[in-house]
C-alpha cells in the first residue's frame, strides 16, 4: 500500500514536470515567432513606442518621426556590426601565429557567429 502511494505521487510529479516543460516550450516558441516576423525597423519603432508610451493624439505626430529615426538606428546598427566583423578579422589575422589550434577554433567560431549575424 505504501509503495502504491509513493508511485502515484512520483507519477503525478513527473507528469506535472512534463506538462510544465511542454507548455513553457510552446509559449517560448510563440514569443520567438512574434519577434522573427517583425521587420527590424518596425521592431525598433515598436520598442521606442513601448518606452515612450504615447497617448493616441501623440502617436499620430510621433509615428513619422520614429519611422525616420528607426531606419537610421537600424542602418547604424548594421554598419557597427560590419565594423566589428572587420575588427575581429584583423585581430584574428594578427593573433593567428600565436594561438594554438583550440584557441584558433574558438576564435573562428566567434567570427563565424558575427558573420552569420550580419549576413556575410
Amino acid at each position: 500500500m505504501k509503495k502504491k502511494h509513493i508511485l502515484i505521487l512520483t507519477a503525478t510529479l513527473f507528469i506535472g514536470i512534463v506538462i510544465g516543460a511542454l507548455s513553457m516550450g510552446i509559449y517560448s516558441h510563440k514569443r520567438m515567432n512574434i519577434y522573427s516576423e517583425i521587420p527590424p525597423v518596425e521592431d525598433i519603432k515598436r520598442r521606442y513606442i513601448k518606452t515612450i508610451e504615447p497617448d493616441a493624439t501623440q502617436l499620430n505626430t510621433i509615428g513619422p518621426i520614429l519611422d525616420r529615426y528607426s531606419a537610421n538606428a537600424y542602418n547604424t546598427m548594421k554598419e557597427s556590426q560590419t565594423k566589428m566583423y572587420l575588427l575581429n578579422e584583423y585581430l584574428y589575422n594578427e593573433l593567428k601565429p600565436i594561438l594554438n589550434e583550440t584557441q584558433k577554433e574558438k576564435f573562428e567560431k566567434r567570427i563565424n557567429r558575427i558573420k552569420t549575424r550580419i549576413g556575410k
